[in-house]
């Protein structure tokens, strides 16, 4: 590890200058209050007090000036830890002016921001000469220096509402927003109110057998042929039983006999194999872990600019984690990791959960408080042959954006995997 004998990078003109000018005048302490000042943007540590105390005052809706900083300080016990009344007053007098509080505050945030840095490269340092793999390295690595900026930039609001002025556009158009994209089912779209929004998490939750993983492939199908990009993360199959599944839904052919290789080449499985290897769509097998699976879908969304992600299905995700958990706790970890992804990226992931016989979702709760929405698949009847059509409900048991307790109904051709709206466009 490399040893360093500098000091940090601090700046103590600026920080005297910034708690000078927030001791002058009130609008200098509110301008740093909106930017979200805390005491660990201080390196020198009676600063760090000087200025916690000033902010505990104002939390308590009190006025603010040199006498009561130090009054506030001495009933707290922490004047001498400061240097008393003489230090509060080198502090102002470092304050030519409190109209350079803007840039009084730049050198303070552009210097802790620089430790932050130096803290986090270290910690990389440390983790790159233990055993863990080289991408789960690079992918921390990669969310710690990008949480140092975001966590820093403001949004723009000005922009925020040039784009809800853009999708009401849209929608009077008969368009879709730009921030929604169609499940390729125009009823789920309707109570969607308007389809999958990005950014968010969607759970398909069924029992065993009930084509929780086969409307997952649909809704990808319906992306490939409108080429929206998208990914699948399958622990459940290999990639050749994932293309032939693909192909079945788009050329309406029993999946069975494309895996057997049995069924003829009719210009329907050629017209479907052809558009799945031009769509952008790509899958991986091999997301063994939570920190894999956050480093691919990064990777999809920065590099091929996926839309959509799905997730077959999430209680195969392994989370890394201290000691032994339980089942609640890994799926919550694998939850929220699943939901940051989404919002971080802006991609939508649908992540495909399995149902207990009690029909809860297996094993936390926190899945249906992490989606946006949560549907409940439910076979009606038995198959029936020859190609094992049957009809299923789905049940929507959560929806942030739209009604709830509402159920769609669906038919499955068992043969072939395709899911529509009604039987008469199932072979």
């Amino acid at each position: 590890m490399i040893e360093s004998t500098q000091l940090p990078p601090h700046s103590e003109e600026s920080e005297a200058g910034t708690l000078g000018a927030c001791m002058l005048e009130r609008s200098a302490l509110d301008y740093c209050l909106a930017e979200g000042v805390s005491g660990e943007w201080f390196y020198v540590p009676a600063n760090r007090v000087v200025w916690e105390c000033i902010e505990g005052i104002a939390n308590r809706g009190r006025p603010i000036d040199l006498l009561i900083v130090g009054d506030e300080l001495r009933k707290s016990g922490a004047a001498d830890k400061v240097g008393g009344d003489l230090y509060l007053n080198r502090l102002v007098d470092k304050c030519s002016t409190t109209a350079h509080i803007e840039y009084y505050l730049a050198g303070v945030k552009d210097a802790w921001l620089k430790r932050q840095a130096i803290v986090t490269a270290r910690t990389v340092e440390v983790e790159a000469y233990g055993p863990e793999d080289a991408h789960a390295i690079l992918e921390s690595a990669t969310s710690r220096f990008t949480m140092i900026g975001e966590r820093q930039e403001p949004t723009s609001v000005p922009a925020v509402v040039d784009q809800v002025i853009a999708d009401i556009a849209a929608v009077q158009a008969g368009e879709i927003r730009k921030d929604t994209i169609s499940t390729g089912y125009p009823d789920l779209d309707n109570i969607l109110e308007g389809g999958l929004r990005l950014g968010g998490m969607y759970i398909i939750a069924a029992p065993k057998s009930t084509g929780k993983s086969t409307l997952g492939f649909n809704i990808l199908n319906h992306m490939i042929q409108n080429n929206v990009p998208s990914g699948l993360v399958s622990l459940e199959m290999q990639p050749r039983q994932v293309v032939d599944r693909l192909i079945a839904i788009a050329s309406n052919q029993p999946v069975a006999r494309i895996m057997q290789g049995k069924t003829r080449s009719t210009p329907e499985v050629d017209i479907a194999a052809a558009h799945l290897r031009q769509a952008p769509f790509w899958l991986t097998t091999n997301c063994p872990n939570d920190v894999a699976f956050r480093a691919w879908a990064r990777r999809m969304v920065e590099k091929r600019g996926v839309k959509l992600i799905v997730l077959d299905y999430i209680q195969n995700l392994d989370v890394k984690a201290q000691g032994k958990q339980s089942e609640y706790e890994q799926i919550t970890r694998a939850s929220r990791t699943v939901t940051q992804v989404a919002r971080e990226l802006g991609v939508c992931v649908i992540a495909v959960s399995s149902l207990s016989n009690e029909g809860n979702l297996r094993g936390s709760g926190q899945l249906n408080y992490d989606a946006y929405s949560t549907w409940i698949l439910s076979k009606k009847g038995e198959p029936v042959a020859p190609m094992f059509h049957y009809d299923m409900n789905l049940y929507m048991d959560k929806n942030r954006f739209g009604p709830e307790n509402v159920t769609l109904g669906y038919s499955m051709c068992g043969a072939t995997g395709k899911i529509t709206e009604n039987l008469r466009d199932l072979p």
